[in-house]
């Protein structure tokens, strides 16, 4: 089935949407790292202690989504499509284990993080479709399957849930209450 759905997106694509998806599945650290700035040029802009907070959640959601991503790719190694499967075309570069996609781990992890933090549409609008884009250019381009990017999906959604758990009792516990209310 996956390869169904890996082949379906290699067919329906063209030479001009391959350097789109290209474009996206390079820079989606970079994206990211622009978004955390943004948020960091925020607080710093708006320093109140919602905004802190939600600061710490998206830092704490996304560093941790990167850390449990890493290890579970490194424990479990999964050859990626392209060399797996004689019918994926390798359109971009991939050489670490394939489960789970860092990219969309990365990109929902924020995308949680937002929506936790109950920010606009017009903010968690826009990183719900990048996130879905990264996601899919990563199955695009033969380098996941499916159930990788439904993998970081699910893990960046289970770390935003605990860490939105977690975060009240960090900050009743001193551990990061001189940070908000100073």
């Amino acid at each position: 089935m996956e390869e169904i759905v890996i082949n379906w997106a290699q067919n329906h694509s063209s030479i001009q949407s391959d350097v789109f998806l290209n474009f996206i599945t390079h820079q989606t650290f970079t994206i990211c790292f622009i978004i955390l700035i943004c948020f960091a040029v925020r607080l710093y802009f708006q320093q109140t202690s919602q905004n802190k907070i939600n600061f710490i959640r998206l830092i704490l959601v996304f560093g941790v989504s990167a850390i449990i991503g890493l290890l579970i790719k490194y424990s479990f190694f999964r050859l990626r499509p392209c060399y797996a499967l004689t019918s994926v075309l390798q359109k971009t570069d991939g050489v670490t284990s394939s489960f789970p996609s860092g990219h969309t781990t990365l990109s929902f992890a924020i995308f949680f993080s937002c929506v936790y933090a109950k920010e606009k549409l017009a903010i968690i609008l826009p990183l719900f479709l990048f996130s879905c884009l990264v996601g899919y250019s990563r199955i695009a381009l033969g380098i996941h399957y499916p159930t990788d990017i439904l993998a970081g999906i699910t893990l960046s959604f289970i770390v935003t849930v605990l860490i939105n758990k977690l975060l009240p009792s960090l900050l009743k516990n001193n551990i990061l209450k001189k940070f908000i209310y100073e």
